[in-house]
C-alpha cells in the first residue's frame, strides 16, 4: 500500500475485495439494514449517475440479488455497454429518484442523458469512484462533478474533503498535447491560487495515472525546488494560435500538488 505524503492514511493502491462472501461477517456483527443498504446505493448514484454492481454492492454491503429487486421495483435500472467495459452499469430509476426526493427535495443524477455517454467517460468515472470508495473512511465527505460542473471549463474529476481541506482529484489516462498540458496545470494553478472567483477553491490536489510516464512527465512539472513559469496560449493579434504571455507558479502552489502511480 502506497500512502499520500499530503496528509496521513490516505490510500492509493489498496486493492478492493470485491468478493461478496466478506460481508458475511458484517452482517452477523452489525445490525445490518437493508433500508440503510438501499440509500447508500440511491445516494451513490444520485452523486455518480452511475456504477457497477460490484461498487454498489460493497457501498451498500449487501448482494446482486438485492440489486435485482431495486431494479425490479424500478428504483435502479440496469444498462448493457454496447463495447468496453463494464458490460452493464447501474443508474437512478424513475422510483429511485422519486425516493431521494422525498428525503433530500429535487434529485438529479450526474448524467441526464446516459445513453450519450461513451466507455471511456464511464471508465474513468467508475476509477474516480473506486478511488473515492476505497478512501471514505478517510476522508470527511466527497463532492462529484455534478455539483461544479461546467461546460468547456476544465476542473477536478472530483474534490475530497479531509482534515478540513478540499483536496482536487484528477486522473489522467493518456498524454495531452502542449497547449492542453499547459492550460490543465494553469487549471490546477487557478485551484490553488485562492482565486475568489474560482468555485474550485482547494487547498491541494493529487494528479492519479496508471502509466509511469505520464506521472513521470508531471512530476517534472510540479515537483520543483523553485517556481516555474508557465506557458498561456491564445489567439494573437494576428488570429494565430500559439504563447500569449507566461504566469509564474510560485514554489509554494507547486508542493500543494502530488502526482501518484495508480497501479489497478
Amino acid at each position: 500500500m502506497q500512502q499520500l505524503n499530503l496528509f496521513e492514511n490516505i490510500v492509493v493502491n489498496e486493492q478492493i475485495n470485491f468478493d461478496v462472501s466478506i460481508l458475511d461477517d458484517f452482517r452477523t456483527s452489525q445490525k445490518y439494514s437493508r433500508k440503510d443498504a438501499e440509500l447508500n446505493i440511491l445516494e451513490w448514484l444520485s452523486e455518480w449517475g452511475l456504477s457497477t454492481s460490484r461498487i454498489l454492492i460493497f457501498r451498500g454491503n449487501t448482494n446482486k440479488y438485492h440489486l435485482d429487486r431495486l431494479c425490479k421495483n424500478q428504483l435502479l435500472s440496469k444498462r448493457e455497454i454496447a463495447y468496453g467495459y463494464p458490460k452493464y452499469f447501474y443508474s437512478l430509476d424513475v422510483e429511485g429518484e422519486y425516493k431521494l426526493a422525498e428525503k433530500f427535495g429535487n434529485i438529479e443524477g450526474s448524467f441526464r442523458h446516459l445513453a450519450w455517454i461513451n466507455s471511456e467517460t464511464i471508465k474513468r468515472c467508475l476509477m474516480i469512484q473506486r478511488l473515492t470508495l476505497q478512501n471514505l473512511d478517510r476522508i470527511s465527505s466527497f463532492v462529484t462533478p455534478k455539483h461544479y460542473f461546467s461546460e468547456g471549463l476544465k476542473q477536478p474529476d472530483c474534490i475530497w474533503i479531509a482534515q478540513n481541506q478540499r483536496i482536487g482529484i484528477a486522473l489522467e489516462l493518456e498524454t495531452r498535447g502542449l497547449w492542453d498540458f499547459d492550460d490543465f496545470i494553469l487549471m490546477i494553478f487557478k485551484c490553488l491560487e485562492g482565486d475568489h472567483n474560482n468555485i474550485f477553491k482547494l487547498d491541494r490536489f493529487i494528479i492519479f495515472s496508471t502509466e509511469k510516464w505520464l506521472v513521470e512527465n508531471y512530476r517534472h512539472a510540479f515537483q520543483r525546488k523553485s517556481e516555474r513559469f508557465l506557458n498561456i496560449w491564445g489567439h494573437n493579434e494576428k488570429g494565430k494560435w500559439g504563447v500569449i504571455s507566461q504566469v509564474k507558479i510560485p514554489f509554494e502552489i507547486l508542493s500543494k500538488v502530488s502526482i501518484e502511480h495508480l497501479v489497478l
